[in-house]
């Protein structure tokens, strides 16, 4: 099981915990259960995918820190 899914699940749990036990505002149980789900059907695509979509991260990541590096010179 990859570790996007694993995630999922645990903030997926957090979100039933906080349901059930909690008194919070409606947007915030919608955004666990949204990033719950984001996570849960990323982990969950087939492996061609999943690898271009952390390639794209990694580039947008790389090319983030090179910006911020070059603006604090």
């Amino acid at each position: 099981m990859k570790k996007e899914t694993k995630g999922g699940m645990l903030v997926l749990a957090a979100f039933l915990i906080a349901n059930q036990l909690l008194n919070m505002p409606y947007h915030l149980l919608g955004l666990l259960i949204g990033v719950a789900l984001c996570f849960i059907i990323i982990g969950g695509l087939p492996e061609k995918h999943y690898r271009a979509i952390k390639s794209l991260k990694q580039k947008i990541y790389k090319k983030h820190t090179k910006k911020a590096d070059t603006t604090h010179s």
